[in-house]
């Protein structure tokens, strides 16, 4: 069994069927909210969990003028890493109800790790 199969085969098997299964907390399921009293912010968690990632997908209802612009100094961070490379990854969104806005979709086209 490869690394990841068995990675994706442990994360299922602690996040929704066994908590027990697997001693490691790094495939544990977590509960975020936006409450810095009680769990981290889910930008921070975001930014943290792109800091060590190898590629990454974002599936996403809409994208915000705001959202995007979290995540721009990080995405270019990514596009250096990797020995020049870049870490490189996808974002799929939708123009349902029309709340993407033009201009957002416009800055997406920029990023060039970012398909």
């Amino acid at each position: 069994m490869s690394k990841v199969t068995e990675n994706i085969e442990n994360s299922i098997k602690t996040g929704f069927i066994d908590k027990d299964y697997f001693s490691s907390d790094m495939y544990q399921s977590k509960l975020i909210m936006n409450d810095v009293e009680r769990t981290p912010m889910l930008s921070n968690v975001i930014l943290e969990q792109l800091s060590d990632c190898t590629s990454f997908t974002f599936q996403i209802a809409f994208v915000t003028g705001g959202g995007l612009a979290l995540l721009k100094s990080k995405l270019r961070d990514l596009s250096n890493k990797n020995g020049g490379k870049g870490i490189q990854g996808r974002l799929l969104t939708s123009t349902y109800l029309q709340f993407n806005r033009p201009k957002v979709f416009r800055e997406l086209i920029k990023i060039e790790n970012l398909e």
